[in-house]
């Protein structure tokens, strides 16, 4: 009996972390609110991190890249919107997003005092990794990819 016990509980255990992940993407990652104010981007990094509570091992987190879209159409890029990539194994995006990527200013800083240098990216394919009910898990952060146009 404590054995059925016990790999009951190892199996909710699973099935929340899926659930945990994909909330956790969406808590570090999703925010349609981030250029509302393009002059405010370092300003608005400094208060969603903390507000969010994003941090890396209760420390000043060094990067995080906030998708400034609907948690809707990033979802589709998990399947319609979206395409394996080879090289990557995860979903890239078929559209544009705009990303803002907040770096942390000093790298010694400690919590509280988590000041961000934020960056406003524009015309960006994602890529992310999906879960088996087509969410997105993880963002493939710094992996975000650039278009380049030859004239």
């Amino acid at each position: 009996m404590k054995i059925l016990l016990s790999c009951l509980l190892i199996l909710m255990l699973f099935a929340d972390s899926s659930l945990a992940t994909y909330e956790s993407f969406c808590r570090k990652h999703i925010d349609k609110d981030m250029t509302d104010m393009v002059t405010m981007v370092n300003n608005k990094c400094d208060s969603v991190i903390k507000d969010k509570n994003i941090y890396d091992n209760n420390n000043c987190k060094r990067i995080n890249t906030f998708i400034a879209s609907d948690l809707a159409e990033v979802e589709k890029i998990c399947t319609s919107e979206g395409t394996l990539n080879s090289q990557s194994q995860m979903m890239q995006s078929k559209k544009m997003f705009t990303l803002i990527n907040c770096k942390l200013k000093d790298n010694n800083a400690k919590k509280p005092n988590c000041q961000y240098e934020g960056i406003l990216l524009t015309n960006r394919k994602l890529l992310v990794q999906c879960d088996n009910n087509n969410r997105p898990v993880h963002f493939g952060e710094n992996s975000f990819i650039i278009l380049c146009f030859s004239f």
